[in-house]
Parts: C-alpha cells; sequence; structure tokens
C-alpha cells in the first residue's frame, strides 16, 4: 500500500485537473462575457486575452495554491523518510539485539551460578556452625554423664554421631561451593569493584572453612573416649575435647559482607538486562 500511494495519487489529482480545465472552459466563455473595461467593453478581446486576464488577476491566489500542492507533496515525502528511517533504526536495533541475547545469556548463566554458589556458601556457613554448636552442647551433656558409660554411648549413637556427620557434609559442600565460585566469578562479566568485594567475601569463607576443619577434627575425635581404659583418662578426654571444639572461632556471617549483596544485585540485574535484550530482539516494546 506505501509503494502504491504515488500513482494513485497522480490518479485522483489527473482526474481533478480534468473536471478543473472543463470547468474553467465554462467558466471562461462565462467570465469573458462579463464587461471588464469601461462601457462594458472586453479589456483583451479574444478568448487568450480574457484567460490572460484572469489569470493575471488572480495569480497570486493561484500560485498560493500551487504552494500549497507542493507543500502538502514534500511533507509526505518527508514523513515517508522519517518513518522509513525510523523503520531502519528498528531493525538495526533488533538485529544487534538478537547479537547481544547470545552474548548476555552466556553472561546471565555465569552471574547467575556465582549468586547461587555464595548463596550456598553462606548456607553451609550457617549449618556448620548449627551443627559446631550442637556438637557442643552434646559433648558437654556427655562430659557431664561421663560416669555412665551405657548413657554416654546411648548420647552418641542418638546424638551426637547424626550431628558429626551433618558437620562433615556441610564441609564438603562448602568446599564445592567456595570452589564453583572461585572458577565462575572470573568468567562473570560484572564490575572490577564487585569482584573485589566477592574475592574479599570468598577469602572470608575460607577462613570460616578453615574454622570449621578445625573443629571437624575434635569432633570426629570423640569416639575416642571409648578407647580410654579408666574413667579418669575418658573424663579428661572429654574435657579437652570439649574446650578445643569450644575455643574455635565463629567467623561472622557471610551474609553481612558487602560482597553477598553485590553478587546478589548483580544476577538481578543482568537478569533485567537480558530481559530487555529480548524485548528488542522479538520486536516488542520495552
Amino acid at each position: 500500500m506505501t509503494k502504491s500511494w504515488p500513482l494513485l495519487a497522480l490518479a485522483v489529482l489527473g482526474a481533478v485537473a480534468a473536471v478543473f480545465c472543463l470547468a474553467a472552459f465554462d467558466w471562461t466563455v462565462w467570465a469573458c462575457r462579463l464587461p471588464t473595461g469601461e462601457e462594458g467593453k472586453v479589456l483583451t478581446p479574444g478568448v487568450g486575452g480574457c484567460i490572460e486576464y484572469w489569470l493575471n488577476r488572480y495569480q497570486s491566489l493561484i500560485g498560493a495554491l500551487v504552494a500549497i500542492g507542493a507543500a502538502a507533496f514534500a511533507w509526505r515525502g518527508v514523513v515517508m523518510q522519517v518513518a522509513s528511517a525510523e523503520k531502519q533504526v528498528r531493525i538495526g536495533r533488533r538485529q544487534s539485539a538478537i547479537a547481544l541475547v547470545e552474548v548476555l545469556n552466556s553472561n546471565f548463566d555465569n552471574v547467575r551460578g556465582l549468586s547461587r554458589e555464595i548463596r550456598l556458601i553462606n548456607q553451609r556457613d550457617k549449618d556448620a556452625k548449627h551443627y559446631r554448636k550442637v556438637a557442643i552442647r552434646i559433648l558437654g551433656e556427655m562430659k557431664e554423664n561421663i560416669s555412665d558409660p551405657r548413657l554416654v554411648r546411648d548420647i552418641y549413637a542418638n546424638k551426637y554421631e547424626l550431628t558429626m556427620r551433618g558437620h562433615d557434609t556441610c564441609i564438603v559442600a562448602m568446599k564445592q561451593s567456595i570452589a564453583g565460585a572461585e572458577e565462575l566469578i572470573n568468567m562473570a562479566l560484572v564490575s572490577s569493584e564487585t569482584k573485589e568485594h566477592i574475592w574479599q567475601l570468598i577469602n572470608n569463607a575460607r577462613h570460616s572453612l578453615w574454622s570449621h576443619e578445625m573443629a571437624s577434627e575434635s569432633i570426629m575425635a570423640v569416639p575416642s573416649i571409648f578407647d580410654e581404659t579408666t574413667d579418669k583418662t575418658k573424663a579428661l578426654r572429654t574435657r579437652r575435647l570439649y574446650e578445643s571444639i569450644t575455643e574455635i572461632t565463629f567467623f561472622p556471617t557471610l551474609e553481612s559482607h558487602p560482597g553477598f549483596g553485590l553478587a546478589i544485585e548483580a544476577s538481578k540485574n543482568m537478569g533485567e538486562l537480558l530481559d530487555s535484550a529480548l524485548q528488542d530482539a522479538e520486536g516488542r516494546p520495552s
């Protein structure tokens, strides 16, 4: 429809011009009979002279009408050029967005994976601290009842052994998440400031992991008290294990570090950027 409109416009204008010419011819026959000079005589004899007279009289009006018509055609051309330029811009933007989507999608997976690993590190750290606190409480209960071997063994079998396994599982999972985060942070396209804070967070996580591993050595050593020969040595061994676990530092929670919030925020921002690029690629308004 856009390409055929000039031909249609020319046809309409041609028809209008033909009608105008016919009407003008009839009008000139009538107009030329009118007195245009003194004593009712025609100022310029002949039909040609009559037409010249009327054209000369209304040349300003005719010129204005012609100018308006030319301006209308020019304006239509400008509108079409602007529309064509906007269309080309949209096409170019969409093609650029399609190319960008693949890059953003790959980076979004890295940033989202990094955010997930940071969350897991934080959760495993909290779980390990919880298990360590439970182990300290149960070991204290065993220390108080060391004179009753049967009760101590029941406490160990029903409570402490499960806590010991849970603590060890958290350590293994935390190691895996730290390794995963270290690998993803080098591939994730985030700001240098964000990377620096996340590296600091991972360094803090390693310190916390070290404290969990130190506690695990003491926690895992508890079964050795059952091998002691006398109640006195058992009590001494239990007290030492209790004190060794209690003295190991509890590092601050990782989610209070700035790197934690920046990692989560980076994942959110990258998701929003990818959504915007997808909208452009699909030609949908953003």
